[in-house]
């Protein structure tokens, strides 16, 4: 037999002829070089990258904005990174003023009285679940321990641009919808339309802190067309009288109807540019139990221009609830309804008085 000269390799457990051709024994050191290489990046991999520890580890701070976020999964990772580069607006916005009022009225004999109150409260326009204007996660990594990490960022020069131009596009919509309100015959078209011009003016004021705080300054104060615009609202919706009848079964449903009015600045009299009817009819239901009663319910409350004698919109809502006696059953109705219109009536409203065609 011929003996050869042999190596051991470890990697592929096999022993090696060391008097090989040598294009033979170059190929299989190729091989095996790869073979490692691939190994150690698989080991590299598992490392955390810098980014996670310092987010301007790969992207400057003078040309981003970047937060970090991690969670369990990849979207977890990504949506906390997007907050995290929120909470950095929201850390550098500084509490502005705004006016509220609330109305209250009240009856003695045969006479109204009303009186307004005003009180100063203090809140910041921008949170921490803002939308971020051109922000987009731009890394995502998973570390040893099935952690996924994400990195979001935002171009400094290129969202700032991306923000004037959507700021000058809303004050050019801004003035005609303030042109449009001058034009309305009716008190409550001129009021959906300045509550329009004045959304886009708060949008306007968040865009333009949040711009100031991408080119690195503090809080800004107030821009003039949501001051005047939230006047205008004000001095509209005081003339925006409305008032409120209903059926015989809705007298405990009144108050509650009343109140939102109140709260979003609306003058209750006997006479309004609109009428709120209310509707509330609890009928028995029949299920068949013997330890409960039920009561089965519907509500509307139609808005309407009695000048022009025609609907607004019309909120309403059914329910069934149920207790031991049917008596029972029919407070619990009404104290359902009531709950209905305190958590969804004003939005409503809002939304009706802003979308008048």
């Amino acid at each position: 037999m011929i003996s050869q000269n042999r190596i051991h390799c470890k990697l592929c457990k096999q022993f090696i002829p060391t008097d090989m051709k040598p294009s033979l024994l170059t190929t299989l050191f190729i091989s095996l070089f790869t073979i490692m290489s691939c190994a150690s990046s698989q080991q590299s991999g598992s490392s955390q990258p810098a980014w996670v520890d310092d987010p301007y580890a790969t992207y400057s701070e003078s040309q981003y904005m970047a937060a970090v976020g991690s969670g369990s999964t990849q979207n977890e990772a990504q949506d906390q990174a997007l907050a995290g580069l929120s909470r950095i607006f929201e850390s550098r916005v500084d509490a502005e003023q705004t006016i509220t009022e609330e109305f209250e009225e009240w009856e003695d004999g045969d006479e109204w009285f009303s009186e307004s109150n005003v009180e100063v409260v203090n809140f910041s326009r921008i949170s921490s679940d803002q939308d971020l204007v051109n922000a987009q996660v731009v890394e995502t990594h998973l570390a040893d321990g099935g952690v996924w990490y994400a990195l979001a960022s935002l171009n400094r020069n290129e969202t700032a641009r991306v923000i004037r131009d959507r700021i000058e596009e809303n004050r050019s919509k801004i003035s005609d919808l303030e042109g449009a309100a001058e034009n309305q015959s009716r008190i409550y078209r001129e009021l959906g339309l300045l509550q329009q011009a004045r959304n886009l003016a708060l949008e306007n004021e968040v865009l333009a802190q949040q711009r100031n705080t991408i080119r690195g300054g503090g809080a800004i104060s107030g821009s003039e067309d949501l001051s005047r615009l939230s006047e205008k609202v004000r001095n509209v919706r005081e003339e925006c009288i409305v008032s409120i009848a209903g059926n015989s079964d809705a007298e405990d449903i009144l108050p509650a109807v009343r109140d939102i009015f109140q709260q979003m600045g609306y003058i209750i009299g006997d006479s309004g540019v609109l009428e709120a009817d209310v509707s509330f009819n609890p009928q028995y239901a029949d299920l068949n139990r013997d330890d409960a009663e039920f009561v089965r319910w519907t509500l509307s409350i139609s808005v309407d221009d009695p000048d022009m004698g025609q609907s607004i919109a019309t909120f309403s809502h059914d329910g069934r609830d149920g207790a031991l006696s049917y008596s029972d059953a029919l407070i619990r109705a009404e104290y359902s309804a009531r709950q209905h219109i305190e958590q969804n009536f004003q939005t409503f409203i809002e939304e009706s008085i802003i979308n008048i065609n």
